[in-house]
C-alpha cells in the first residue's frame, strides 16, 4: 500500500508555505578594510533557534493530522476489518511486482515530502528550526511506519520494503530541513499526467493515488547550489537541474504484462521554482508559487535519457509520463 494519496494535498498545502533563507550580509571584522566582494552571507539568524511553541499546540496539531491520516487510511484501505498478522514481500523494483517499484519511489517522495509539510507546521507552531525539522523527521518516521505496521494487520501485509522507502524519504527530507547547503544542493520532485487508462476507466480516488504509469520521479542536483557551493557565479545554469528519473509504465493502474517497462535514466531540465524567484525577486506573491514548483516537475521542461530495465531499450522522455517519448 502507498502513502502517495496524500501527495498531492501536501504538494498545495506546501505551496502556502515560504523557504525561511533569512539572508543577512555579514561583513569583514572590525578594523579590517573590506570590500563588497569580500562580504559573505550567512543563512543562520540566532531566531531561528528560539522555541516558542507551546506543547499544548505541539501535540494538538500533531494529533490532528494523525487523525485525518487515519480517518483516510481506513476508508481507503482499512475498511474490511483487521486480520491475524502476515507478512509480504512485494519485491522492491523487481520485473514481476505489481508496481515495478514505483510504489516503493512513492513512498519515498510522500515522506520526503511529509517531512516537509510537518516541519512548516512545526515552525508556524513556534518552534526553532531545528527543532522543527527533528520533530517533523519523527513524526513523518513515527506515522508513515505506523501505517505499514497496520497493513500487516489487513490483507496487505506488513511489508519491510515499504519501511525503507519511507525511512529514505524521511532521511532525505530530515537533511534538506537541517543542512541549507543541502537544501540549496537537492531536490526531489515528482511529474504527475493522468494515463490514458485512468482516464478512460474508473476515476475514484485510489485509482487515482496508484495510477503510477502517470507519475515520473526526479532526484535533483540544483545548479545553482552546486556554483554557489564552489563560491561561483552560476549565471544562466542557475535555471538547469539534472539528476536521475524513474517511472514505469503498464504496472499501474491497468497492467499489460507485455508492455511493461521500467524506465531508468539521467535528466536535465529548467527549474520552474528558481525562475519564479528570479522573476520575482522577492515578491512575496511568487514565493508561494515558486515552492509548489520545488516539489512538482512541470511537463515538457524535463528531457531524460532513459532506459527500459525490461526490454533493455533506450529513448529519450520528454517529461509527460510515459508519452510523447523518441527511442533511440
Amino acid at each position: 500500500m502507498s502513502p502517495a494519496g496524500s501527495t498531492f494535498a501536501l504538494l498545495a498545502a506546501l505551496a502556502g508555505t515560504t523557504p525561511e533563507l533569512n539572508l543577512k550580509p555579514m561583513l569583514a571584522a572590525p578594523g579590517a578594510e573590506s570590500t563588497p566582494a569580500e562580504q559573505t552571507v550567512t543563512f543562520e539568524d540566532p531566531e531561528d533557534e528560539v522555541d516558542t511553541s507551546h506543547p499544548l499546540a505541539v501535540i494538538g496539531a500533531s494529533a490532528a493530522v494523525v487523525a485525518l491520516l487515519g480517518v483516510w487510511a481506513v476508508d481507503a484501505w482499512w475498511s474490511d476489518g483487521l486480520k491475524p498478522f502476515s507478512w509480504r514481500d512485494a519485491g522492491a523494483f523487481g520485473q514481476d511486482t505489481y508496481a515495478g517499484g514505483a510504489d516503493k519511489t512513492g513512498h519515498a517522495y510522500s515522506s520526503y515530502l511529509m517531512t516537509h509539510f510537518t516541519y512548516g507546521l512545526y515552525r508556524a507552531l513556534g518552534m526553532s528550526k531545528t527543532h522543527a525539522a527533528w520533530w517533523g523527521a519523527g513524526a513523518t518516521f513515527l506515522v508513515s511506519n505506523w501505517v505499514e505496521l497496520i497493513d500487516g494487520f489487513t490483507e496487505f501485509g506488513f511489508e519491510a520494503g515499504d519501511v525503507v522507502a519511507n525511512s529514505f524519504g524521511v532521511a532525505l527530507g530530515l537533511l534538506t530541513k537541517l543542512s541549507p547547503t543541502a537544501a540549496s544542493l537537492i531536490g526531489f520532485r515528482i511529474s504527475y499526467v493522468p494515463s490514458p487508462d485512468f482516464l478512460q476507466n474508473d476515476k475514484s480516488v485510489l485509482k487515482w493515488i496508484n495510477d503510477y504509469t502517470g507519475m515520473t520521479y526526479y532526484l535533483d542536483v540544483k545548479g545553482k547550489g552546486v556554483f554557489e557551493l564552489m563560491d561561483r557565479d552560476p549565471g544562466l545554469l542557475r535555471y538547469v537541474q539534472a539528476g536521475v528519473a524513474f517511472n514505469t509504465d503498464q504496472y499501474s493502474p491497468v497492467k499489460r504484462w507485455e508492455e511493461r517497462r521500467r524506465n531508468f535514466g539521467i535528466h536535465v531540465g529548467v527549474s520552474m521554482s528558481e525562475v519564479l524567484r528570479s522573476w520575482g525577486d522577492g515578491d512575496e506573491g511568487v514565493e508561494p508559487i515558486a515552492t509548489f514548483f520545488d516539489y512538482y516537475a512541470v511537463p515538457f521542461l524535463n528531457f531524460s535519457l532513459m532506459n527500459d530495465l525490461n526490454s533493455g531499450e533506450w529513448f529519450i522522455n520528454f517529461g509527460v509520463a510515459n508519452r510523447f517519448e523518441s527511442p533511440l
